[in-house]
C-alpha cells in the first residue's frame, strides 16, 4: 500500500477534477528542463519537487472546497480531509524521490508547512470555508467559488505569458508562482540557522524569484549574492552555502540576509553597486 492510498477520497467528480490537476503537476514537474534550456541549474529537482507537492496540495483544497458548495461534504469533513491530505501528499512524494527515515521526512513536511501557511492559496482556502460555514448555518445558498478557481486557475498560480527572460529561453508553460523559501529561516541569538532544505534551496528558490523581476538586463546567478557582500571570489559563498565549518560568522550573518530580501529590493542593490547593467 502506498502512501497514496490514504489520501480520503473526494466525491466522483471533484475526484476527477483532482486527478487531472495531480497530473498536470507531474506533467510540468518531468518536464521542467524545457522551461529553461538555456539555463539548466533552474530545473534542478528541490524546488520543482516543493512546487509540484503544493499545486497537488491546493489542487486537492480546491476540489474539497467544491465538494462541500454542492452539498457532499460538510465543512468539518473539508478541514479534516485537507488536514489528511497535506501528510500523505508531502510523505507519497518523499517516499517516491528521497526515501530516508520518517524522521528526516517529518522535519522536512513541517519546514515545508511553513511555505503553504506563507501563501496567499491557504489565505484564500481558510477565507472560503469560513464564507461556507456561515452559509451553511444561516441556510443561506452556497457562496460562489473564488474567481479565479472558477476558471480553473489557483490563486497565486496564474500561468506567465511568453515574457522573454534574460538569455533568450521562455517561461511559457512554467507557473509565474515560486515559493518564497526564505519564510524557512529561522533565527537564534542574531544568527539564521540552517534550514532543512538547505542553504542551496533557498538560494535556488531566490534566484529564481529574482529573474522574475521585470526590466532585467541579465541573468541573475549566484556571483550576484556574493559580489553584493563585497567579496571577489566565491569561496566563501561556497562554504556558507554548503554550511561548511570554514564558513565565518560574518558569512552565517551577511548571505542570508542578502537571500531574505525582496527580489526588488535585491535587484535594485545590485544597480546601486553597479553589479548589474542598468536598464537600456
Amino acid at each position: 500500500m502506498t502512501s497514496d492510498d490514504h489520501l480520503p477520497r473526494l466525491p466522483s467528480e471533484f475526484q476527477d477534477a483532482f486527478e487531472l490537476a495531480k497530473a498536470k503537476a507531474n506533467s510540468t514537474y518531468a518536464t521542467r528542463a524545457d522551461a529553461f534550456p538555456h539555463h539548466p541549474q533552474f530545473a534542478e529537482p528541490t524546488l520543482h519537487r516543493l512546487i509540484r507537492i503544493q499545486e497537488e496540495f491546493f489542487a486537492y483544497c480546491t476540489q474539497a472546497r467544491s465538494a462541500c458548495r454542492a452539498g457532499m461534504w460538510t465543512v468539518a469533513e473539508v478541514s479534516r480531509a485537507v488536514d489528511a491530505a497535506w501528510q500523505v501528499i508531502f510523505d507519497s512524494s518523499f517516499d517516491r524521490e528521497l526515501g530516508g527515515s520518517s524522521e528526516e521526512a517529518r522535519r522536512l513536511r513541517a519546514a515545508t508547512w511553513r511555505t503553504v501557511e506563507d501563501d496567499r492559496r491557504w489565505r484564500q482556502h481558510l477565507s472560503e470555508l469560513v464564507t461556507l460555514a456561515e452559509s451553511h448555518s444561516t441556510g443561506g445558498s452556497p457562496p460562489q467559488p473564488h474567481p479565479d478557481t472558477a476558471q480553473g486557475i489557483l490563486p497565486g498560480n496564474e500561468q506567465r505569458t511568453s515574457e522573454a527572460r534574460p538569455g533568450g529561453h521562455r517561461n511559457k508553460e512554467f507557473s509565474s508562482y515560486t515559493p518564497d523559501l526564505a519564510t524557512q529561516i529561522t533565527t537564534i541569538d542574531g544568527q539564521a540557522q540552517p534550514p532543512a532544505i538547505g542553504w542551496k534551496a533557498i538560494v535556488d528558490g531566490f534566484l529564481y524569484r529574482c529573474n522574475l523581476e521585470p526590466g532585467l538586463t541579465e541573468e541573475i546567478i549566484r556571483e550576484h549574492i556574493w559580489r553584493s557582500i563585497g567579496h571577489k571570489k566565491p569561496r566563501q559563498f561556497q562554504y556558507w552555502q554548503a554550511n561548511d565549518a570554514r564558513a565565518t560568522k560574518a558569512d552565517k550573518r551577511n548571505f542570508p540576509r542578502i537571500v531574505q530580501l525582496e527580489p526588488a529590493e535585491f535587484v535594485k542593490l545590485l544597480r546601486k553597486k553597479d553589479l548589474i547593467r542598468p536598464k537600456s
